[in-house]
């Protein structure tokens, strides 16, 4: 079976993140570019990652400071994230059409925009472009699960890690 997950941008590339911000992934202290035991997990697993675009980066770039829920709730940001959606919607369709099974979109728990089970503030919600690309599944008549990662200690990321797992195996288990 073909799979692929949709993964935020910040989970391949962490120099994306807004300045201020920990980073998601640490190996022995130091920043790694990636999250390495995600990456591999879905490695291990043979599912391919389209990485999603950053709305953040889109809305104001790189150098951009650390913010919470409001700062991105307002009409301007979400049209962005609408023209990101659209396009991840497009892209879904196809990959549905050639018969790749979308297995899931991992987001960063703790983003307001990318957070899944909750935001920035500890807000239990989908973060602002996460809540948008749902509606956007769903209006679509696609049915792709959501899961959130964090890594902030060895805990999460062990938890990560295991919803992740369950996440692609109850899709394949479905899909059989």
């Amino acid at each position: 079976m073909k799979e692929v997950v949709f993964i935020s941008n910040c989970l391949l590339n962490q120099y994306m993140r807004a300045e201020g911000v920990t980073s998601i992934y640490k190996e022995n202290g130091s920043v790694c570019a990636m999250a390495n035991p995600l990456l591999k997990l879905l490695m291990e697993m043979n599912v391919a990652v389209e990485q999603l675009p950053c709305p953040e980066v889109r809305w104001e770039g790189l150098k951009r400071p650390a913010a919470g829920l409001e700062r991105y709730d307002n009409e301007s940001y979400k049209s962005i994230c609408k023209q990101i959606v659209d396009e991840i919607i497009l892209l879904a369709k196809e990959y549905e059409r050639n018969g790749v099974v979308i297995a899931g979109v991992i987001g960063v728990n703790a983003s307001p925009s990318c957070g899944v089970e909750f935001t920035s503030d500890n807000i239990p919600r989908r973060g602002i472009f996460m809540e948008m690309l749902e509606k956007g599944f769903i209006s679509a008549n696609l049915r792709v699960p959501f899961v959130g990662f964090r890594a902030k200690t060895k805990d999460d990321l062990e938890n990560s890690l295991e919803k992740i797992k369950h996440l692609i195996n109850n899709r394949r288990f479905k899909k059989s």
